[in-house]
């Protein structure tokens, strides 16, 4: 089947997924604002010159940006991660502003759903673009350092995500535990002088952010989480704009 036409199968799957538990409004903003999160990261990777094999949303799971490329560098990989939350929310911005000059509750209930959606992704947890971008950062300080946050962050994305979602929590386990075991492995075989077990180029200082480009990195990190974080809580605070809007308006 053309890749084309899985993306949008897995689209209407998923569409149609949401609008059976919870309603077609809310499905067509989850849709939205995850489709264009994961075109962000397309796009990003597209402006590098790398490349890409599309994204498809999953239910239950979000969306998934295929990079056909190895990253030359961290940065660039931070660059790619970040751009996701940054476009991803373009959406939400539009939609406030469109409330900001018409007063309409349901445009700022929209921008709320898309703010939320990228909001969370920005969690430093294992998995989301939050936690890649803070693992690139503190890899790049210290491999211990690193490995540290890899295994905390797994284990909190764990923990939240069996109280959240059992398909996720699934996934996490399964793939996250397999993450933390190989970045020990990793660790402890670079520490014995058995550098002929470890994946090639791993640590490479060329692939590493640089000082400058961990103040950069992390700073602009913290800037749209910032950004994004207050434009939400001013959204949740018009009268009628409940984030619960389109779930009490079928």
């Amino acid at each position: 089947m053309h890749p084309k036409l899985k993306q949008i199968g897995f689209a209407v799957m998923t569409f149609a997924v949401y609008t059976l538990l919870i309603n077609w409004k809310v499905a067509a903003l989850l849709c939205l604002g995850i489709g264009w999160h994961e075109y962000s990261h397309i796009l990003a990777a597209k402006h590098l010159g790398m490349k890409t094999k599309g994204f498809y949303l999953v239910p239950f799971m979000g969306g998934v940006a295929f990079v056909a490329d190895e990253y030359k560098t961290w940065f660039k990989k931070v660059f790619v991660v970040l751009m996701g939350p940054v476009g991803g929310s373009l959406p939400g911005f539009l939609l406030a502003g469109a409330y900001y000059f018409t007063g309409v509750p349901w445009l700022a209930a929209a921008a709320e759903w898309i703010m939320l959606v990228n909001l969370f992704n920005l969690l430093p947890l294992s998995f989301l673009d939050g936690g890649q971008i803070t693992e690139s950062i503190t890899y790049s300080i210290n491999e211990t350092l690193g490995l540290a946050f890899l295994r905390i962050s797994t284990v909190i994305a764990t923990i939240i995500l069996f109280k959240l979602n059992i398909v996720l929590f699934s996934l996490v386990l399964l793939f996250g535990s397999g993450q933390v075991i190989n970045a020990y492995n990793h660790w402890k075989w670079k520490r014995e002088g058995k550098e002929w077990m470890l994946p090639e180029g791993y640590m490479k200082p060329s692939l590493l952010l640089t000082t400058k480009q961990i103040l950069i990195s992390s700073s602009l990190y913290l800037l749209v989480v910032v950004v994004l974080g207050v434009t939400f809580l001013w959204l949740q605070s018009i009268p009628g704009a409940s984030i619960s809007y389109f779930l009490n308006h079928k």
